[in-house]
């Protein structure tokens, strides 16, 4: 379990931070723009279909008081990510930060009863997806060295049935994409006991260990969905910036208290 020291040396606040959320109108998204709002981050959440678009207004209704900004297009889109963060510099301004929450449950009986098209459809919804999004946002976050949140969850790390192991081998790639990610935007001088000090992105990976639009299985988890939003902005903010190339398993209420949360 990764720890953070000293949270109470640096603020928490996020007045003046640009944040896009990838994945904002999912179950775990609307946490983490929620969150970023609260903090007092203006949020861009980018989504191929008008009809979530305004379903993210709807659940957010007046919070932010001006900060949240929809976009309406493909992030992950090779050609079309670019133009949305140059639109995003242009209307907003400069990106201090990134979160992605992507894919949907792909259930199969088996692996080798599974077609092709269903391993596909996996991993489109997470790998590939979040290949496409840290590719278009990351090089826009070096300009401020800000940070760019992963969220995976245990079934990358954890084969829990056969319904689920589609989604594992999809998530086990993001969870290796992650670590490469986190290696190329460290620098050579980052094998000081500071790695975040030199990284041109501080980048992380956040496991969530919590059931979140499961029903009843929300009620069970130690970890609340607030407590996601709430951890992401602690990585994003100046009170995260020593961290830098983790990935941070979270599952307990003692690591919200310890960043202070």
């Amino acid at each position: 379990m990764t720890t953070v020291s000293d949270p109470g040396s640096r603020t928490l606040r996020l007045e003046g931070f640009n944040a896009v959320v990838a994945g904002g109108s999912g179950n775990v998204g609307r946490y983490l723009v929620g969150a970023l709002l609260d903090a007092g981050a203006s949020v861009i959440v980018p989504s191929r279909s008008e009809d979530k678009l305004e379903e993210i207004k709807r659940v957010q209704g007046n919070a932010g008081n001006g900060r949240l900004f929809p976009l309406l297009g493909n992030i992950a889109d090779e050609s079309e990510g670019p133009r949305l963060v140059e639109r995003i510099r242009k209307q907003v301004g400069p990106l201090h930060g990134a979160v992605a929450s992507l894919g949907g449950f792909v259930s199969t009986p088996s692996v080798l009863g599974s077609s092709r098209a269903q391993l596909q459809t996996a991993v489109d919804g997470y790998l590939m997806a979040h290949f496409g999004v840290a590719r278009a946002l990351i090089p826009a976050l070096e300009e401020t060295r800000g940070s760019y949140t992963f969220i995976n969850g245990p079934l990358a790390f954890d084969l829990w049935a056969p319904q689920s192991a589609l989604v594992s081998i999809a998530t086990a790639g993001q969870a290796m994409l992650a670590r490469a990610v986190m290696k190329e935007t460290a620098s050579e001088e980052s094998s000081n006991a500071d790695p975040a000090s030199a990284a041109r992105v501080r980048v992380n990976e956040l496991v969530i260990h919590t059931a979140v639009g499961w029903g009843e299985a929300d009620k069970k988890s130690p970890v609340r969905p607030e407590d996601i939003g709430r951890y992401v902005s602690h990585l994003m903010s100046d009170a995260g910036s020593g961290v830098h190339g983790r990935t941070i398993h979270l599952k307990s209420p003692e690591q919200l208290r310890e960043i202070g949360g």
